[in-house]
């Protein structure tokens, strides 16, 4: 399987420009950058890496260079990408037995 070279949000620049900036929210922030609060809590958490035109959004949102919001995956704290790959992990086994379930028409037995 290929390796995710997808840099992550930096959770840490985004959270110390909201307290900077005390004007904002998370909440808000993801609101005006046409996101689910959810969506932002799993980019800063590591949990989901972000769309480029998510990131685009977010950069605008916050008046930003979008490279500002990017870490590389190699300058991620290695616990972050072990949950990642744990929950990409998951999540493909998820779909894998979905379609099982779909071709033969029963559930799967573990």
């Amino acid at each position: 399987m290929m390796e995710d070279k997808r840099p992550f949000l930096d959770g840490r620049y985004v959270e110390t420009w909201l307290r900077e900036h005390g004007h904002m929210y998370k909440y808000e922030l993801a609101y005006k950058a046409g996101i689910t609060g959810g969506t932002l809590s799993s980019l800063l958490s590591g949990i989901r890496k972000p769309h480029p035109s998510t990131v685009e959004r977010l950069a605008e949102a916050i008046g930003v260079d979008q490279e500002e919001l990017l870490v590389s995956p190699e300058d991620v704290p290695v616990e972050v990408n072990r949950e990642y790959k744990r929950r990409q992990a998951a999540c493909r086994k998820y779909w894998k037995q979905k379609r099982w379930e779909e071709k033969h028409g029963q559930k799967k037995n573990h």
